[in-house]
């Protein structure tokens, strides 16, 4: 098992579970990694195909944001590649010390402007986006974690 730590100063590259970083690119969302980063990306769930399909991609009656918005529904994954953060943003809203499912895509690492974000398996008011999933705004220090087994945020609403 290995732990990354960010460092603001290096422009190193890391591999993480075969998804290459940039510490620049990481630097405000202060990513450490945590599990063996020298085998591949663990696939998640075997129901992620049917997550994305089964799920009310209609938004024309939703919120587009909301700050009191809060995970109210949690699920249980086994042996999933996770993100603990200790504060990210969605929507306007801000979530602190929760976990959230990696969508199992290419590249779940982005950058807006100069926010790291990470496209994770959530709903928002019960709606999934169209064509991807939720990108979470990384505010604060988070962990990615591999093989996790514990409860995990599915849905963020009132």
């Amino acid at each position: 098992m290995t732990l990354f730590s960010t460092d603001a100063r290096s422009a190193q590259d890391v591999m993480t579970g075969g998804v290459k970083h940039t510490v620049a690119e990481a630097r405000l969302g202060f990513l450490t990694i945590v599990g063996d980063t020298a085998s591949p990306r663990p696939a998640n769930d075997r129901n992620v195909t049917l997550l994305r399909e089964r799920h009310n991609t209609d938004w024309s009656d939703i919120r587009d944001t909301d700050r009191l918005a809060r995970p109210i529904l949690r699920a249980t994954v086994t042996k999933s590649h996770v993100i603990h953060v200790s504060k990210a943003g969605i929507r306007g809203a801000v979530i602190e010390n929760a976990y959230f499912q990696i969508a199992d895509v290419a590249e779940p690492y982005s950058l807006r402007g100069k926010q790291l974000r990470v496209e994770v398996q959530c709903l928002w008011f019960g709606r999934k986006p169209k064509v991807t999933w939720m990108h979470l705004s990384l505010l604060g220090p988070s962990r990615e974690i591999f093989d996790y087994t514990g409860q995990v945020v599915r849905n963020i609403g009132r």
